[in-house]
């Protein structure tokens, strides 16, 4: 448990948290000035010093200080007497003009924990002689000073012998894990509010002697395999990538004995403690006009980005984002977004597109997809061409035929009472909250079929979008392999100019001849860029999919701007029309009988009646139908059909 008495400060963007030990308290020296600040710090020892006169002199012993408090501006974090000066503090000539100062590097909010012990084992029940921890009868063994039970009999080594018999790093020791409440607004509790386990993390254990030399010949010092040294998340090989969010580690780095020789323990501590991981790069500098300063950045960027990882140039890109909107979905397609983990492995299967190795992301037989804490919402059963038949595929796609966001706009859905909603015969699905009826109107949304004018197009796309243009969404549209031309452009194996018109999922083979069918994903929006059938399981991509664009904006590194133009469509279109214009055009035609030839008489369709006297009569009609008022039907009866039909002019 941390010090209840510091208390917990407020981590502030851009800036780390240390949960660090401690075994005592004392005032230290501000780092910045070298002045006390008139309260106690939370100190861990880390070995004695070699000699005589400053062996007890904590001030000289080399120690993590941690500054806590409930102000994060005034938290700090510093080891010192280890021979190396604070990547966040000010070079030596420079003297701090501002209070709070803001140095290269933020000083981290820290959380002190009394005694965090990752290697001490549970001690016998009885001591040397064979008698209970505590005495027998129990609390007769008691320490005169702390009145806390011990030994009748002390032990004379230490119960770790065995374990640690020589200074050594001791790899991926124990292991770490992070957890919250459930619900963070709520107290805990073990059955509705439990604590989730969301990161884990191997923690590897330092074995040293700090107390002397030499403990003897079976305890040798100076070990080689000994590293001092911080385990860190990132690539250990370039650290470009800085891929925050997957939990693979690069171990800690070599040390070297005899860096700090004041003390027995002398191998040098490389950290990174409350500052960017070395796997991650270079880091944003302030800049302080000081010649000196070589790694200082051309442009001085804001206070609250000092400290983050520098994008700029060729130093690598931004921290790629873990999207949880947390937040009233804008679209039903923003559950793309929905990791489909637990909160104790999301971490582990988090994984980013990997621009040299494409995903073939359609073909549900190869396993394949961009991001691997989300679900491949593509992989789909093809129509395989060459053999004529469907290959098997989990065709998530179709989860999107039956969700969708209500809409916000007034009068597209009916409320029901409550009251007499809330149970009886007829209620079911209609209990509160659910007790409202939707009118299947999708106000203010174009159906993406009858967009026909550019210009109707650019206003879907806003300025400055990454939307395919038009005429790419005609050639999608249309549906056979014709590319910019105009959009009725018709094909001679076609009968229609829409042969892979936006529609549900499970149309794709509600066509009149076999070389329209299309796999159900390519019906809808998730659809590839292919343009013919036979290519969906080669796709890498799907049609409205951003493939490039600015490092801020990286679609490999962000799933979010990677699908935001189709959570976008689906907010801004639709794929269905409720409300139809109707014109009707009734001529009247002599018919005539005659043979065939074969002795079979046929009906056939002559000139138009009043052709030769110039008195031809076409009666015209046009009318709006609104199919989502629901009427009876029944083949060859008339009940309330009417209803349906919103307008009616008969022309002539």
């Amino acid at each position: 448990v941390h010090n209840s008495i510091a208390g917990l400060a407020r981590v502030l963007p851009g800036r780390h948290a240390v949960v660090g030990t401690y075994h005592l308290t004392r005032e230290e020296p501000n780092p910045i000035d070298g002045n006390p600040d008139g309260v106690n710090e939370f100190v861990a020892i880390i070995g004695r010093r070699n000699d005589v006169a400053t062996i007890t002199d904590i001030s000289q012993t080399r120690r993590i200080v941690m500054r806590a408090g409930t102000n994060p501006l005034l938290n700090w974090l510093f080891v010192s007497e280890n021979n190396e000066q604070p990547s966040w503090l000010p070079p030596t000539s420079i003297t701090p003009s501002s209070s709070p100062y803001i140095a290269d590097m933020q000083a981290p909010v820290t959380v002190p924990v009394l005694g965090f012990n990752v290697s001490e084992l549970n001690y016998p029940a009885n001591d040397p002689n064979g008698d209970p921890f505590g005495g027998n009868p129990a609390g007769t063994a008691i320490h005169p000073n702390t009145n806390e039970p011990i030994y009748p009999e002390a032990y004379d080594d230490p119960f770790d012998d065995l374990r640690f018999p020589a200074d050594t790093t001791r790899l991926n020791e124990k292991r770490v894990h992070l957890q919250r409440l459930a619900n963070p607004l709520l107290p805990y509790n073990a059955v509705t509010n439990p604590y989730r386990t969301i990161d884990a993390m191997n923690i590897d254990l330092t074995v040293f002697n700090g107390m002397a030399g030499s403990s003897g010949p079976e305890i040798p010092k100076d070990n080689a395999n000994t590293r001092f040294s911080s385990r860190e998340r990132g690539d250990s090989a370039t650290g470009i990538s800085r891929d925050l969010w997957s939990d693979q580690t690069t171990g800690p780095r070599a040390t070297g004995a005899g860096a700090i020789a004041t003390h027995y323990f002398n191998e040098g501590f490389l950290h990174s403690l409350g500052g960017l991981n070395v796997t991650f790069g270079t880091r944003f500098n302030k800049n302080y006009s000081d010649s000196t300063l070589s790694t200082a950045p051309v442009s001085v960027p804001a206070d609250e980005f000092v400290g983050a990882p520098n994008s700029s140039a060729s130093f690598g890109q931004p921290f790629p984002w873990l999207t949880w909107n947390n937040r009233p979905f804008v679209s039903q397609h923003e559950l793309m977004l929905v990791p489909h983990s637990r909160s104790s492995r999301l971490l582990r299967n988090y994984s980013l597109v990997d621009p040299l190795n494409v995903s073939r992301v359609y073909d549900a037989t190869s396993g394949e997809k961009h991001y691997g804490h989300l679900l491949n919402f593509f992989a789909t059963r093809y129509f395989d061409t060459l053999t004529s038949t469907w290959t098997p595929g989990p065709d998530l796609y179709r989860l999107f035929d039956y969700t969708n966001v209500p809409s916000r706009f007034m009068g597209t859905e009916t409320w029901l009472d409550p009251t007499t909603f809330a149970s009886g015969p007829g209620t079911a699905r209609l209990q509160p909250p659910f007790n409202r009826i939707f009118s299947f109107r999708e106000t203010g949304k174009p159906n993406i079929n009858t967009i026909f004018e550019p210009r109707v197009w650019d206003a879907v796309r806003g300025p400055n979008s990454t939307l395919t243009n038009f005429s790419t969404l005609i050639d999608s549209r249309r549906g056979y392999g014709v590319t910019g031309n105009a959009a009725v452009t018709m094909d001679a194996t076609v009968p229609t100019f829409f042969g892979n018109a936006f529609r549900s999922a499970d149309a794709g083979d509600l066509v009149p001849v076999e070389s329209m069918m299309r796999a159900g994903v390519e019906s809808t929006l998730l659809r590839s860029g292919a343009l013919t059938a036979s290519t969906t399981q080669t796709q890498t991509d799907a049609h409205f999919a951003v493939t490039s664009a600015g490092v801020h904006v990286e679609p490999n590194r962000n799933p979010y701007f990677r699908y935001q133009n189709i959570q976008r469509l689906s907010n801004l279109v639709t794929t269905r029309s409720n409300v139809y214009a109707i014109w009707v055009t009734m001529g009247f035609f002599e018919v005539t009988v005659e043979n065939d030839g074969t002795g079979t008489f046929v009906e056939r369709l002559g000139q138009e009646a009043g052709r030769e006297t110039g008195e031809v009569k076409r009666h015209r009609a046009f009318y709006i139908v609104d199919r989502s008022i629901p009427v009876a039907f029944q083949p060859g009866e008339n009940h309330n059909v009417d209803h349906a039909i919103l307008l009616r002019r008969i022309i002539e």
